[in-house]
């Protein structure tokens, strides 16, 4: 069984970063020690086999929500199966980088799917960065004061989904870089480690980041870290 409270060692560690992300919406810690119950630490195919069948079932009931015009539930469900998905992926390595692109795509579908239900709005952004682009989210204020409102731009890391980084309370702007699985495949690919996630991070050359997204092209300063 899987220690996450007191983890040792890389599987306990992973969980308890989902367990952390279920308060925010991001999964269930009753279902997330569910899952697990018959895991042994080091057990690799054990541990994508327990979080696929759980990711498959989690999706299945979201859509079966969605289609009874049960949103909100529909949404929760969505949001629990990305993560779900999410974990699947985490110990695959570079020789099975498609099988890990392919569990990333069913991650983002799922969330993009919960994102779409949600209130207030979360867009899909792309931010153009010099010869990079990246992935994210920008998630709308509830009942703003005015029709402009200050937002914060908020990359997560390396190894940090966009997705992810809202289960941490970050509703803002939040980015993936291109070094995560959720940008252009083409992208993180050239971005080799230990996970295949890993890799350089640079300036943006030209220090202004175009964003575009369903509202049209915006333009914000990227600062100079």
């Amino acid at each position: 069984m899987i220690d996450f409270f007191f983890p040792t060692e890389g599987m306990g560690s992973q969980t308890l970063r989902t367990v952390a992300e279920s308060q925010m919406g991001g999964g269930d810690v009753f279902e997330i020690a569910r899952t697990l119950r018959d895991v042994e630490p080091g057990d690799h195919p054990a541990w994508e086999k327990a979080w696929k069948d759980k990711a498959e079932d989690t999706e299945a009931r979201a859509k079966k929500a969605l289609a009874a015009g049960k949103n909100r539930t529909a949404m929760q469900y969505f949001y629990a199966a990305n993560n779900y998905w999410r974990m699947a992926d985490v110990f695959l390595r570079i020789d099975r980088n498609d099988e890990k692109a392919a569990l990333f795509a069913k991650s983002q579908e799922n969330f993009r799917a919960g994102a779409a239900l949600n209130d207030p709005p979360i867009e899909v952004i792309e931010v153009k960065c010099g010869d990079e682009t990246y992935d994210g989210y920008f998630c709308h204020p509830r009942n703003p004061k005015t029709e402009k409102w200050p937002a914060v731009f908020f990359i997560g890391g390396a190894d940090a989904f966009a997705e992810e980084i809202y289960f941490r309370g970050a509703r803002c702007a939040n980015v993936a870089t291109p070094c995560c699985s959720s940008t252009r495949p083409a992208e993180a690919r050239r971005c080799i480690s230990r996970t295949s996630r890993r890799g350089p991070i640079t300036r943006c050359p030209a220090r202004r980041a175009s964003i575009t997204c369903s509202r049209g092209p915006r333009s914000i300063p990227t600062g100079s870290g």
